[in-house]
């Protein structure tokens, strides 16, 4: 449709339009249902354009039937009707159109609004597959990644979603710049890994913008460059993905790539510590004690490190207990303190153990047990932890 038309010769076309979709020609009945559905050059009337679309259906016209079929799954313009709109998708899909047999292979599959089939998903995707659909391509390659309705097949699976990649499918292009990292189906090659992670960045894939940006950090397929990483990972955080958010302040923390920015850094991490992101999480409240970025505040930074306490992270787990440990933001609570210095203990942090082995020396908030004191500070100093090593050499010397 030529979108320079003016309001009057549009006028005139519509009107003819019109006057063959109400004397019952397909063609004209799909397009007046278009331009009702996106609203162009008429008010946008989504009854209305399931009306034409129906229209046009009843008479066999295949993307008309995929219109009304995707009008009832989403229930615009018609009460939502998952049984309707599988009908419609089935007898679109039957005339060949790609994208209803696409839409119809994950009904089958999920089971929503017919029975759940998995041949007949695998069917109606080798179809529209082969036919060069990037969607079927990705959902194809997906099944056989899974072992979903088929056997699982590596690299069967690698060659449908090469195909999808190609023709611009980003969740194929994710998908496959996994596999190549992992050696699944293809040879491992962390330059291809890389570069179809690229190829989905730059269609603005969040997480491949985050994963691209990884891989600049540490220099893995592509040369390490802290300024691509930061780019990416700010691309990343712009679009709220946690993990380029975490990143994106930690370069801030870092001046790596940017201008070393405590403030800058303490935002990014803060929106990533809101989604849940235990080390932004952790390295927040490392800002909130030493006052870098933020006011100095022990409260706020409790506050942070008993989030990704609670989640099973060490650092945190010790920085808790350090803080009850010597009574800051907290009243001094050492049988707190010897609480959470023994679940990062167990997790292997050379700090908690020392300082565990410590209370358990002293009898500080733990019941005296002096083997059981040296055993933890003798496995901290196994770590290399060096205060550990110099209070065992010093029992030796006595």
């Amino acid at each position: 449709m030529d979108l320079d038309l003016d309001k009057e010769e549009f006028q005139k076309i519509l009107k003819l339009v019109r006057e063959d979709a109400e004397n019952g020609d397909p063609k004209a009945q799909y397009f007046l249902g278009n331009m009702y559905f996106g609203g162009a050059y008429v008010q946008c009337d989504q009854h209305e354009a399931a009306k034409w679309f129906k229209k046009a259906a009843e008479q066999d016209y295949a993307d008309a039937q995929y219109a009304l079929g995707s009008l009832y799954l989403y229930g615009d313009g018609v009460k939502q009707n998952l049984k309707e709109a599988a009908v419609w998708f089935e007898k679109a899909a039957e005339l060949g159109n790609l994208e209803a047999q696409n839409n119809l292979a994950i009904m089958y599959r999920q089971g929503n609004g017919i029975e759940k089939d998995l041949k007949e998903a695998v069917r109606w995707l080798q179809k529209a597959a082969n036919e060069g659909d990037a969607s079927a391509q990705f959902n194809l390659g997906n099944m056989y990644y899974l072992g979903d309705g088929v056997k699982q097949d590596f690299t069967e699976s690698a060659k449908w979603l090469q195909k999808a990649a190609l023709n611009g499918d980003v969740p194929a292009q994710i998908l496959l710049a996994l596999m190549y990292k992992s050696g699944e189906g293809v040879n491992q090659d962390s330059k291809e890994s890389a570069r179809w992670f690229e190829q989905a960045a730059e269609n603005g894939n969040a997480k491949a913008q985050y994963a691209l940006g990884a891989m600049y950090y540490v220099g893995d397929g592509i040369d390490k460059n802290f300024k691509e990483a930061a780019k990416w990972f700010e691309k990343s955080a712009a679009q709220g993905q946690r993990e380029g958010q975490f990143h994106f302040g930690l370069m801030y923390y870092e001046g790596k790539g940017v201008k070393q920015d405590f403030k800058e850094a303490a935002k990014w991490l803060e929106k990533a510590s809101k989604q849940g992101d235990v080390d932004a999480q952790n390295l927040l409240g490392m800002l909130f004690c030493k006052g870098k970025g933020v006011s100095q505040n022990f409260k706020e930074a409790i506050k942070w490190f008993e989030k990704a306490a609670s989640q099973g992270f060490a650092e945190s787990q010790y920085a808790l207990g350090f803080l009850y440990f010597i009574g800051e933001g907290v009243k001094k609570d050492f049988k707190e303190a010897a609480k959470w210095f023994e679940k990062a203990a167990e997790q292997g942090n050379i700090d908690a153990q020392c300082n565990l082995g410590s209370l358990y020396l002293n009898g500080n908030g733990v019941k005296r047990d002096f083997q059981k004191g040296m055993a933890l500070i003798k496995k901290a100093a196994e770590g290399g932890h060096e205060v550990a090593k110099r209070f065992l050499e010093e029992g030796l010397k006595k």
